[in-house]
């Protein structure tokens, strides 16, 4: 996957994922977030053009290209060169409404990019200020161990900036965070 395509073709796969069309969509994200596996794509990716139409794509009426849109950016959130450019192409609003959606693996989606993106200090007040604690917070007991676990993972990430502290537990995490000490799943505990 490295090296395979130039510059034109990325840019075609980024004019696809712009498309009101759920196939269209849905299959640039896909393609968008196998290629972000690999280290080198996931910055010339974000650099290149992707971020706007995946950022689109997760207020999309359908459920499939929301999704594996959030996917692709969980994808390359992992960069932590992506991170802050990922917040500062206005990722917080539709990440967060979509770690709400009923859909459960949007919100694992979701939960694992905030995850990520939490990782960064300088993401980290942005996402507590963009009122990414309440729909968090929800996760932590939701049915999807997944999504607890996640939903963890972000709160501990969060919980390294001190200002956050207070935040989190006035949004009422304690009680959630307490129960899952009881939880099967060791990351959550």
């Amino acid at each position: 996957q490295v090296g395979v395509f130039r510059l034109e073709q990325l840019q075609s796969l980024f004019e696809l994922a712009c498309s009101k069309e759920e196939p269209c969509g849905r299959a640039a994200a896909m393609a968008i977030g196998n290629l972000a596996v690999i280290g080198k794509n996931q910055i010339q990716m974000a650099r290149q053009g992707a971020l706007p139409p995946l950022i689109n794509l997760l207020a999309s009426k359908y459920t499939s290209c929301q999704q594996y849109a959030a996917r692709a950016l969980y994808r390359l959130s992992a960069n932590v060169d992506n991170q802050v450019r990922i917040v500062e192409a206005g990722v917080l609003p539709p990440l967060i409404s979509l770690a709400q959606s009923p859909d459960l693996d949007c919100k694992r989606c979701a939960a694992m990019t905030l995850c990520n993106l939490a990782t960064n200090v300088d993401n980290q007040g942005h996402i507590v200020s963009a009122g990414g604690l309440p729909p968090i917070i929800a996760l932590l007991e939701s049915v999807s161990v997944e999504c607890q676990r996640y939903a963890c993972m972000t709160l501990c990430n969060l919980a390294t900036n001190t200002a956050n502290q207070r935040h989190i537990v006035k949004q009422g995490a304690l009680q959630p965070l307490i129960a899952l000490i009881m939880s099967d799943d060791a990351d959550c505990q």
